[in-house]
């Protein structure tokens, strides 16, 4: 029988361990040029869009593409709902190259028509702001939203939302809508509603389509019947009546060749009447409807309705007489609205002491 010893595991050759190689610079992520731009851009889209916003054909010939901008708007929405809805079963959504290129650019495009909408309509609302607590509060919110497209991510995040991204994109269209469509030959008094309108059916659209649940998308169609609520209710007085603005008024106390003769801001003894003129900067093309509102220490006294006529720099020039008695004294204004209720201008004069 063969004794030979048998080496047990304790006894087996220990073979040296391998030392494993320090990590040089060729081991490390190698960022991509894109990686390195990418916290540069918003900065980058943030000198451009200033830039957009200083140097934009804002002239009257441009308000069809505004109009057709805030239409496409709505488009790419949709396509930016159906990119970025998200999945029952989160294998399902796509990740590859193309479908991550087509995410950005829809967003990227989208904020792209908010701008065209904000951007251009800005300086028309600027115009005929009259500071009063309801446009106070539409210039606070034109101004945000300004604010929120200037800034890539935020702006993504709330395009990206789906209860914010369709109310924003509304304000934005309807504003653009509001403003525009006058300079399209349509009367003032209607393009507010058309864009209301036209807001009010395209959100609950978009939420359909994003496949929200059944409680939010009941509440999306109660606040798009509540805006043409609110502005029939009174909240129409909070937009500034754009693009109309009055280019050069006075009272006086009559009118000679459309020239306004005796105009003062003071009277020591009433003059037979008073006449108000005004000159009324409006699109080429539009016929639109005014009136004159005579007031009395704050109360209105007669509402005397003039027609409009665009296309004269200096304004459509237009008048109305208000007859008074001798013994007439106090402050009086003439206020120029829509016939909406939107203040386009004021003249003021004081009579006695």
């Amino acid at each position: 029988m063969d004794e030979t010893p048998i080496a047990s595991d304790a006894e087996a050759p220990v073979e040296p361990a391998l030392a494993e190689p320090e990590p040089t610079a060729f081991d490390e992520p190698k960022v991509t040029w894109w990686q390195r731009l990418r916290p540069f851009l918003p900065w980058l889209s943030l000198g451009m869009s200033i830039f957009e916003c200083v140097v934009m054909d804002r002239s009257e010939k441009r308000a069809a593409f505004v109009a057709g901008a805030s239409a496409a708007s709505w488009i790419v929405m949709i396509v930016v709902t159906l990119l970025h809805r998200p999945r029952v079963n989160k294998s399902e959504r796509p990740t590859g190259m193309f479908t991550k290129a087509m995410r950005f650019t829809t967003v990227a495009a989208n904020q792209s028509l908010v701008h065209v909408s904000l951007f251009f309509c800005a300086p028309f609302y600027a115009q005929v702001f009259s500071w009063t607590p309801l446009e106070t509060i539409f210039a606070a919110i034109y101004v945000a939203a300004i604010l929120i497209s200037l800034w890539d991510p935020l702006c993504e995040h709330v395009l990206l939302h789906p209860v914010a991204g369709p109310m924003y994109l509304a304000f934005a269209s309807f504003v653009g809508w509001n403003a525009v469509l006058p300079m399209l030959g349509i009367p003032h008094r209607l393009g507010v509603w058309i864009a209301a309108g036209t807001v009010s059916v395209i959100m609950p659209l978009v939420q359909l389509v994003a496949g929200v649940s059944r409680q939010r998308l009941l509440g999306t169609i109660g606040a798009a019947i509540a805006v043409p609520l609110i502005l029939f209710a009174g909240g129409v007085r909070a937009l500034p009546p754009a693009p109309l603005r009055m280019v050069s008024g006075g009272i006086g106390t009559s009118v000679v060749e459309r020239q306004l003769v005796g105009a003062t801001k003071h009277f020591d003894k009433a003059p037979a009447a008073l006449v108000c003129f005004t000159a009324i900067r409006a699109p080429f093309g539009l016929k639109d409807a005014l009136v004159h509102q005579w007031r009395h220490e704050g109360k209105i006294t007669h509402e005397i309705s003039l027609d409009v006529r665009g296309g004269r720099k200096q304004g459509f020039r237009t008048w109305s007489r208000l007859p008074l008695s001798r013994h007439a004294k106090g402050r009086y204004r003439c206020d120029v609205v829509t016939t909406l209720g939107q203040v386009v201008g004021s003249n003021r004069v004081t009579i006695g002491d």
